[in-house]
């Protein structure tokens, strides 16, 4: 009897050990939560957001963008980024370069290594002094881990209008067969979109 009540109690050390041991591993090997941070710049001599600077209007992110990289959609940022034109995205997962980045992550979809589908509305909203965020598609590539630059892939119209009468729309028309809106595929080396 001494006998079977020792065996069992060397048993249940046994397991008790190899339960601990397996824990200790488990938290010892596991991985943190993996999220990437990628620093990302926009062109200065572009046309939006900010106030007039000589001829150009400074281009700054705000609060609530979100990029995607190598198909990958980035946190929303804070309002902390207001009036920069550079901001940390972070992302969570890991994202090895080279980077293919675009603006704004809603637009891209079906993203393959070096290319993408995106979209540009047809239907744009009015921002006064600014532009519809949906529309105004940038991209940039990078080998660098740490950053990557951002160009818009899409002109601005900008209309002064005087008077004190009432516009509900205004309607952009291009050459025949030159979409202005729609979903084009995108070659992250040139930015040359060709309908889809």
């Amino acid at each position: 009897m001494k006998k079977i009540t020792l065996l069992s109690a060397a048993i249940i050390s046994i397991l008790a050990a190899v339960s601990c041991s397996r824990d200790s591993f488990k938290e010892t090997i596991a991985p943190d939560t993996i999220r990437t941070t990628i620093s990302a710049t926009l062109d200065p001599t572009k046309t939006v957001l900010g106030d007039k600077d000589g001829s150009s209007y400074p281009n700054y992110w705000k609060e609530g963008d979100q990029i995607s990289v190598n198909g990958v959609t980035s946190d929303a940022l804070d309002a902390s980024v207001n009036g920069k034109s550079s901001a940390d995205f972070t992302f969570a997962s890991a994202i090895s370069t080279p980077y293919y980045a675009a603006y704004p992550a809603a637009a891209v979809s079906n993203y393959t290594i070096g290319s993408a589908t995106l979209t540009i509305p047809a239907t744009q909203t009015y921002v006064a002094g600014s532009y519809d965020p949906a529309a105004f598609i940038m991209g940039g590539t990078s080998n660098n881990a740490a950053s990557v630059s951002l160009t818009p892939c899409v002109s601005i119209f900008h209309l002064s209008l005087t008077g004190t009468v009432s516009i509900s729309s205004i309607k952009l028309t291009g050459q025949p067969g030159a979409a202005l809106s729609g979903t084009f595929t995108t070659d992250f080396s040139t930015f040359t979109p060709d309908e889809v």
